[in-house]
C-alpha cells in the first residue's frame, strides 16, 4: 500500500488555485463519556444499478450476503446524485434544499445545502468521533458555498482526493481536478485508485473513533476505460462501447473496495456500500429487467445496491424498507447518540437490521423535479413516488398516476397509468405523502407543471 500511495502521489501536479479552505470543523464545547461505539465507514458507487453486479464481474460485491455481509433488497436512493448525496451527508429528503435532480456544473442559486445546517459530520463529532470526507461531494451550490470548500464547511475535519460535482467530459478520470482540503491540484492518477489511497492514508493514520465518508467518481461518466488503473483483473472479457468502458470502471471499484475491506479491521469496524442511484440510461445493461433505470422513479433508478459489513453484522438478505436519507441516523446510533433538535430530521436508523433487527421505516418518497433552479416560477417536470413497507407503490411518471403492487410485479412491467388523484388509493396516501413535504413544497403534486409560487426559503 505504500508504494501505491507513493505512485499516486507523483500523478497529482500542484495547481496556481488555493482557495480559502473556508470555515474550519469546530470542537464540540461537550462530548459524550460513554464508550465509543464501532468506527463508521460509507463507501458510494457512483452510478450502479443490482443488474450491474455479477460475480464474474464484480466478485466481492456480487457475493456479499452470502456468508460474510448483509444484503438489503429494498434500499431507496434518489433517481439522479445530488439529491441522494444531499440525504447522505444531512439526513433530510432534497426537496427541503430544492435539489430535484443533479446540481449543475457552476450553479449559482442557493440550492443545496446551506450554511449552518446540521450534518452527520456535526452531530457525530460531538460523541468524539472524527469525521472525514472523500472523493465527489456534489451537495451544494456554489452560491451558497466556494466549491473547493464544500464538506469543510459541514463539519468534516477533512476532504480529500476530492470533486465538487461530476467530473469534465474533457479529461476524465485520468486527468482531473483533485480538491485536498481547499486546495487544487491537476491529478493524473486514476480517480478510483486516487481516493482509495487517499481513504486508507487517513484512516491507518487517525485514531478511532472515526466517520469516513467516501464518495468514489467511478464508473459515473465520462466513461473512461479502467483497465490501465492496474485494479481490473487479468483475463475479464469487456466491451470496447460505452458500455464495455462502464463495466471496466466497476471491475476495478470491486477491487478496490476489497482492497479496502482487507485493510480495515472489521472487529471494530461498520462498513456501508451503497450506490447513489440506478445504472445510466447510456449504460443500460443488456438484461434490461427492470422498466427503466436512472433518471426515473422506476426501480431500475431508485432501488439500489446496498451492503453492511463488519462488526456486529448478521449476514444475509435483509428485506427491510431503508433509505439513503437514513444513513446519517444510523451512523449517529451507532456512534452512541441520536440527532439534536433541528439535525437530520428526516433520518430514521435502521442499525437493529445490521444483527437482525426489524426496520422502523414505514415508507420511501423519492423525487425529481426540474428545472432546478430557485427563480423559476414552474416546473418542467415532476415525477415521484411513495413506496410503502408492504411493497405497495404510488408514483407520478410525466403527469400520470398509477399504482403497483411491487410484491407481485417487482419490475413494474404490468404497471398501468391512469388513476385520477381523486382516486381513494389516491386520497388515503395523501396525508403522508403532505407530512413528508411539509412546508418545504409549495408546488402543486399533481398533473402537468403549471404555474405555482416563487420557492422560498
Amino acid at each position: 500500500m505504500t508504494a501505491l500511495l507513493a505512485v499516486a502521489s507523483l500523478g497529482c501536479v500542484s495547481c496556481s488555485r488555493e482557495p480559502s479552505p473556508g470555515p474550519q470543523p469546530v470542537e464540540p464545547e461537550q462530548v459524550a463519556s460513554e464508550p465509543a461505539g464501532p468506527d463508521v465507514l460509507v463507501l458510494v458507487i457512483d452510478d450502479c444499478g443490482w443488474e450491474d453486479l455479477r460475480p464474474e464481474l464484480t466478485p466481492t460485491l456480487a457475493n456479499l450476503g452470502t456468508g460474510i455481509g448483509r444484503r438489503y433488497t429494498r434500499f431507496y436512493a434518489s433517481p439522479t446524485c445530488s439529491p441522494s448525496r444531499y440525504m447522505l451527508h444531512f439526513g433530510r429528503l432534497p426537496h427541503r434544499a430544492f435539489i430535484g435532480g443533479a446540481l449543475r456544473e457552476g450553479e449559482t442559486t442557493d440550492i443545496g445545502a446551506r450554511l449552518g445546517e446540521p450534518s452527520i459530520a456535526n452531530e457525530i463529532a460531538k460523541h468524539g468521533y472524527t469525521p472525514a470526507a472523500f472523493g465527489k461531494w456534489h451537495a451544494t451550490g456554489s452560491a451558497s458555498v466556494e466549491p473547493f470548500v464544500g464538506p469543510l464547511a459541514f463539519g468534516y475535519a477533512t476532504w480529500r482526493a476530492g470533486s465538487p460535482a461530476n467530473l469534465p467530459m474533457s479529461g476524465g478520470h485520468y486527468d482531473w481536478e483533485r480538491v485536498d482540503d481547499g486546495r487544487v491540484s491537476r491529478c493524473r492518477t486514476y480517480t478510483t485508485v486516487a481516493i482509495r489511497d487517499a481513504l486508507l492514508e487517513w484512516w491507518n493514520a487517525t485514531a478511532s473513533p472515526k466517520l469516513a465518508m467516501c464518495s468514489f467518481i467511478a464508473p459515473h461518466e465520462p466513461f473512461s476505460d479502467a483497465i490501465r488503473s492496474g485494479l481490473v483483473p487479468d483475463g475479464l472479457e469487456l466491451g470496447s462501447n460505452q458500455r464495455g468502458r462502464y463495466e471496466s470502471a466497476l471491475a476495478a471499484l470491486d477491487t478496490a473496495i476489497t482492497q479496502v475491506l482487507d485493510s480495515v479491521d472489521l472487529e471494530r469496524t461498520v462498513v456501508l456500500i451503497l450506490s447513489d442511484n440506478g445504472t445510466p440510461l447510456e449504460c443500460r445493461p443488456p438484461t434490461r429487467a427492470e422498466r427503466d433505470y436512472k433518471s426515473t422513479v422506476f426501480e431500475g433508478g431508485v432501488r439500489v445496491p446496498f451492503f453492511a459489513v463488519g462488526a456486529g453484522v448478521v449476514a444475509g438478505t435483509d428485506d427491510s424498507l431503508v433509505q439513503i436519507v437514513d444513513v446519517p441516523a444510523t451512523a449517529l446510533e451507532l456512534a452512541g447518540g441520536t440527532p439534536s433538535p433541528g439535525a437530520l430530521v428526516d433520518s430514521i436508523s435502521f442499525a437493529a437490521t445490521l444483527s437482525g433487527g426489524e426496520s422502523n421505516r414505514e415508507d420511501a418518497w423519492v423525487q425529481i423535479f426540474r428545472p432546478n433552479n430557485g427563480r423559476m416560477r414552474n416546473l418542467k417536470r415532476n415525477d415521484w413516488a411513495l413506496i410503502e413497507r408492504d411493497g405497495t407503490k404510488l408514483l407520478q411518471v410525466d403527469a400520470a398516476l398509477g399504482l403497483v403492487d411491487l410484491t407481485s410485479d417487482p419490475r413494474e412491467k404490468r404497471l398501468e397509468f391512469g388513476l385520477d388523484p381523486s382516486d381513494e388509493r389516491v386520497t388515503s396516501r395523501m396525508p403522508r405523502i403532505e407530512s413528508l413535504l411539509g412546508e418545504d413544497w409549495r408546488y402543486p403534486l399533481f398533473g402537468p407543471p403549471t404555474e405555482s409560487m416563487p420557492r422560498e426559503r
